[in-house]
């Protein structure tokens, strides 16, 4: 019933405008993980994980039922082969979505359209040294997993500015739904 699905985990932040995703006319928009976890790069035959924190689906039932069929029928070897020893999926979470979807559009649906996001803008983690140089006027989406999660109480001023950045955003945020809803502020967690 929906053009278009965003799936954001509960620990991103919208930072800036994501209008560009509505309009892409494919059925599976994602962000790669990083190659962390003994994954091989394409270039050493491999596959990069997918990042189940951010990933957009354009609904098409007939693409559903072979997912999920897909995923049911499917076995996940940890023998370092993944789904269906095909080499995908063998990575963290990868018995999950961020395994199954990989598996499904780059060896079962390849003819179904799919779309590697910039993870620099759409699920920045600041894990890559060019997400950590891109201007803090471009992030678009941050996922709070390399750097701590603001309502852990930690704010994390050495690893680099952006996470610093979105940690900020963050509170900025919750105090101005807070005052929205006559809310008392919640003092920004410094230790």
């Amino acid at each position: 019933e929906y053009d278009r699905v965003l799936v954001l985990d509960g620990d991103t932040l919208l930072l800036g405008n994501i209008d560009r995703l509505w309009a892409l006319d494919v059925t599976l928009a994602y962000t790669r993980d990083g190659a962390g976890g003994g994954v091989r790069p394409p270039e050493d035959n491999g596959e990069y994980p997918f990042q189940g924190g951010v990933f957009m689906v354009r609904p098409d039932q007939a693409t559903y039922e072979r997912v999920v069929h897909g995923f049911l029928s499917g076995q996940f070897h940890k023998n370092g082969l993944g789904w269906n020893d095909s080499g995908s999926g063998f990575w963290y979470g990868g018995g999950t979505i961020q395994g199954a979807l990989p598996y499904m559009f780059r060896h079962v649906l390849r003819q179904a359209e799919s779309l590697e996001l910039d993870r620099c803008l759409y699920d920045n983690m600041g894990d890559e040294a060019r997400c950590k140089a891109l201007p803090e006027s471009q992030l678009r989406v941050y996922h709070f997993t390399v750097c701590s999660k603001p309502w852990s109480g930690y704010v994390f001023r050495s690893r680099h500015d952006q996470c610093l950045y979105a940690q900020e955003m963050w509170w900025e945020f919750r105090r101005q739904i807070e005052s929205a809803r006559g809310l008392p502020g919640t003092e920004t967690c410094t230790h």
